[in-house]
């Protein structure tokens, strides 16, 4: 996983975030960016996952990418309310079928993207 967290960081700007959070977790934290702008940097994620290829021993594996955008707003007053949204989005991309980005709306929809 660490060539696919190289990866990740290669497609975001330098002053953003990337990490791991669990076995195949990761985030990224797009300071000083609107939720369009997080939006087309997911889409180039995922399609850049789409297309990476782990090795696993003598193997090489598609992988998959579910992405969840959530951007920080006042009705989210703490990291684990921003967590909590980005998870809600992943499963809903995850549900969809996977290969996909949904955007986190507090109000309790998503926001389908293509992919």
């Amino acid at each position: 996983l660490y060539g696919l967290g190289q990866m990740l960081i290669s497609k975001v700007r330098a002053s953003d975030l990337v990490a791991r959070l669990e076995d195949d977790h990761f985030a990224v934290l797009l300071p000083d960016c609107d939720q369009h702008y997080a939006q087309i940097i997911a889409e180039k994620v995922r399609s850049a996952v789409a297309a990476y290829r782990l090795r696993w021993g003598l193997h090489r594996t598609r992988v998959k990418a579910s992405v969840g955008v959530v951007q920080i707003q006042s009705t989210l007053t703490t990291v684990d309310a921003v967590l909590g949204g980005a998870a809600l989005a992943c499963t809903e991309a995850k549900a969809a079928g996977g290969d996909s980005v949904r955007v986190f709306v507090p109000a309790g929809g998503y926001e389908e993207l293509a992919g």
